[in-house]
């Protein structure tokens, strides 16, 4: 193989790494129902909470905190059909940090945040899974 044809395949084979780590997930953006269970040591476990929220590809985050919060996004990655990101929030009950992960299989997600707060005994963890049922209205 001639050296410039040798270096050109060099090179693209080396980029599939990078391609591969800023390719959308494997989500159909839409509508979709997020069930919920929250967690604290010490605390039994809460019941089950469902809500529904339009996902798109600009937005993969599931939203969980209340309107009445203060809240922005701190970080947000995509690896692949893996969605992490950390959320702060500042209410009248204090400052909460939530770090949140979510892998999207087509049509349905699992995943979880992990809260912690300024106010908070021990960490909150939030089990979620979710399932597309619509087209955003």
């Amino acid at each position: 193989m001639p050296r410039p044809a040798l270096a050109m395949a060099i090179a693209m084979f080396a980029s599939i790494p990078a391609l591969t780590a800023w390719a959308a997930p494997e989500m159909q953006p839409g509508r979709w129902e997020i069930t919920s269970t929250i967690e604290m040591s010490g605390i039994s476990t809460m019941p089950t909470a469902k809500q529904t929220q339009c996902i798109t590809d600009k937005d993969l985050v599931p939203q969980t905190q209340s309107q009445n919060d203060k809240c922005s996004m701190l970080e947000s990655t995509t690896d692949g059909d893996t969605v992490s990101w950390v959320v702060n929030c500042e209410s009248d009950g204090g400052t909460m940090t939530s770090q949140g992960k979510v892998v999207y299989h087509g049509n349905n997600f699992s995943g979880s945040i992990v809260t912690t707060g300024s106010r908070m005994p021990s960490a909150l963890t939030q089990k979620m899974t979710g399932r597309r049922v619509g087209d955003c209205k």
